[in-house]
């Protein structure tokens, strides 16, 4: 790995190989390198996930969505540090931000085209910041939500939740 921009996020025993910030870079270098093009479906599942791809490939011949993706239970301040809420510009108690479910980044599937294409760059960006996206406290603990004290950080996750948002 010689790009400087995932230098820390590549040491030893790092989560997620690098706080998964690699579904983003890979997705971006398929594009840059022409294996996927504009118009290309772009389908990612987890190895634990697997089940999820026949219900992915399903949904996206019965919806023309251009993301689809798993949906989970919990609210976002649940699983996003309040580091994440400050940089989108808004609070954990948000009504359209903090306080809606929370996708599941272990499978999802895009329609490639120039907006999906914004999300992958705005995506890889967010996943340099190392700060955002590791296991580090934030560096304002107010901005947490109050049920987020029990819980963790979800690192690429929560960064491509609030995205699609």
């Amino acid at each position: 790995m010689n790009d400087p921009r995932w230098q820390q996020h590549v040491k030893p025993k790092v989560r997620g190989r690098g706080y998964w910030f690699w579904k983003a870079a890979i997705s971006r270098l398929l594009l840059a390198k022409g294996v996927l093009q504009l118009g290309d479906d772009l389908l990612y599942v987890d190895a634990d996930s697997m089940p999820m791809m026949k219900h992915l490939i399903r949904m996206s011949a019965m919806h023309k969505q251009d993301i689809i993706i798993a949906a989970q239970p919990h609210c976002e301040h649940v699983w996003t540090k309040g580091d994440i809420f400050q940089r989108f510009g808004t609070t954990w108690n948000d009504l359209h931000y903090g306080l809606t479910q929370q996708p599941k980044a272990q499978a999802f599937y895009m329609r490639l085209n120039e907006r999906t294409l914004k999300v992958l760059q705005i995506w890889e960006m967010l996943m340099e910041d190392f700060h955002l996206v590791s296991d580090e406290p934030s560096r304002n603990k107010d901005l947490d939500g109050p049920w987020f004290k029990r819980k963790e950080n979800r690192h690429d996750q929560s960064l491509l939740s609030m995205i699609i948002k």
